[in-house]
């Protein structure tokens, strides 16, 4: 979904036909693959397949995926393989692999998992932008002429046509590589974004999809941008009433609502210059810290149980004690991880090309926005950014409900920041055959979290939700809060 990059704010015609691919079967390689910092390696079999950049001129230019596949335990896997769909937008499969990998070893047991880069992601014609020079500018702060001439640059840059990296066309590559490699079903599972193209490429194929897991869903009717931070303000009052509710934060951390909302405006008016030690280097860093630092760290706390449950006592440090470093060292450290993880590049394609076309404009009311701790910001520069950016291909009917019988687990978190539980009620009309799995006090993305690996393996085994028990969600409870750097109250 949205994320913000260090040094850029993000935060027609309908095609059935196959494609045609080559005569013989990929062959695939022993290979290794790595996370962006090279933290998580593993094993695999590796391979690539060409594709044309535009479908609609087979002998243009053409492109290579990236295809890994991790073997599956059993000697005699099942001929359905298991595949991963990145979030982002943005992602790269094998990498996102790598952090859930724990997760998904149950499914491992019984079948090959396969993973393919999308194409502008990963290490499929990567579609990124060069970071900004340290001195332009203050990445976090808004402004306008910044954003669109990095965009410039960036356009200048790309290895590829921005218009031929959206949704519609990648699920024609999932199909592409789906023939080359010989199987007749496999079993999807889309994680945030991800969500969006495994719901697309159910529509599109059907007969090939054997089950689909959705886990924090982004319905195919919703235009990303407006209700970031409308969604976001619901988080932090979710977690300020819990809090409240609570009697040991409340009593270390009264009134957190308000003075959250009194740091906000604090900052806003004049940010605070701060030195602290980052715990990477060793080294005392200097920088002010502005209300855009704030925000940016808020938000992307909430995005799991526990940023929420360390969240109040890092706000507490800073506006009782005006200690900033703890919010400093994560805003920094968050917004390195993401400048690496994701392709920009392949980001404002989808974006500018599924969403921000779509815009309306009572959503973008700025008094209803300006309510909230993040304002106009993120939805300003998405729409900045997408003023010059070119918008691509997109399906006639890619912003319809998905119509199915074919058994489908949705999954959502009940205090998720950007995928709430009412975006996955938005598309299970149109599901005939599906289970929503709603985790209390939990986050975005909800498959490795607590029994769920279990749930999601019995699931995709059975290919059927009709002796699918999620009592075991019962018994989860959401993390203390934790009262100070040590950790929650005895």
């Amino acid at each position: 979904m949205h994320l913000l990059n260090k040094q850029f704010y993000l935060s027609l015609l309908l095609i059935t036909f196959s494609f045609p691919v080559a005569a013989e079967s990929l062959q695939f390689e022993e290979c290794e693959i790595a996370d962006t910092n090279g933290k998580r390696t593993m094993k695999a079999q590796c391979s690539k397949l060409s594709v044309p950049e535009n479908y609609a001129e087979p002998n243009g230019k053409r492109i290579d995926l990236f295809i890994a596949k991790i073997k599956s335990m059993s000697k005699n896997p099942e001929p359905d393989p298991f595949t991963l769909l990145a979030g982002g937008p943005g992602q790269s499969a094998t990498e996102t692999y790598l952090m859930m990998r724990g997760a998904l070893e149950k499914i491992r047991k019984q079948r090959d998992i396969i993973l393919v880069d999308q194409r502008g992601t990963g290490k499929s014609n990567q579609m990124q932008c060069k970071p900004a020079e340290e001195d332009y500018a203050d990445p976090f702060d808004y402004d306008p002429a910044f954003i669109k001439e990095m965009t410039r640059e960036c356009l200048e840059e790309l290895p590829g046509d921005p218009r031929f990296y959206s949704t519609s066309v990648a699920v024609k590559d999932l199909e592409t590589v789906r023939q080359a490699i010989g199987f007749e079903q496999w079993n999807l599972w889309g994680g945030s974004y991800g969500t969006r193209v495994a719901q697309h490429y159910l529509r599109r194929y059907p007969q090939h999809t054997r089950t689909v897991v959705l886990d924090a869903v982004a319905p195919p009717p919703l235009n990303l941008g407006p209700d970031i931070a409308l969604e976001s303000q619901r988080a932090v009052d979710q977690m300020t009433t819990r809090c409240a509710e609570d009697e040991v934060c409340q009593k270390n951390f009264p009134e957190l609502g308000k003075n959250i909302s009194q740091l906000v405006a604090r900052l806003k008016e004049q940010p605070e210059n701060i030195s602290f030690e980052n715990f990477s280097t060793g080294e005392i860093e200097t920088m002010e810290f502005g209300e855009a630092h704030l925000s940016f760290t808020i938000r992307m706390l909430l995005y799991s149980a526990h940023g929420v449950s360390i969240l109040p006592t890092m706000l507490h440090s800073a506006y009782a004690n005006n200690n900033f470093a703890p919010l400093a060292r994560r805003a920094n450290l968050v917004a390195d991880d993401m400048g690496n993880a994701l392709s920009l590049g392949m980001h404002n394609s989808v974006v500018c090309t599924e969403d921000v076309p779509f815009y309306k404009a009572e959503k973008l009311d700025p008094e209803i926005l300006n309510k909230t701790y993040m304002g106009t910001a993120a939805v300003d520069s998405i729409r900045d950014m997408c003023s010059l950016w070119p918008v691509g291909e997109i399906d006639a009917d890619f912003k319809d409900i998905v119509e199915s019988d074919h058994p489908v687990l949705v999954l959502s978190g009940s205090i998720d920041p950007i995928t709430p539980p009412a975006y996955a009620e938005m598309i299970l009309p149109g599901l005939k055959n599906s289970l929503h799995l709603i985790n209390d006090n939990q986050g975005h993305i909800q498959s490795s979290v607590g029994c769920m690996p279990t749930v999601v393996a019995k699931f995709v085994a059975e290919a059927s939700l009709e002796n699918l028990s999620a009592e075991c969600l019962q018994r989860q409870t959401p993390e203390p809060f934790f009262i100070n750097a040590n950790g929650p109250a005895p």
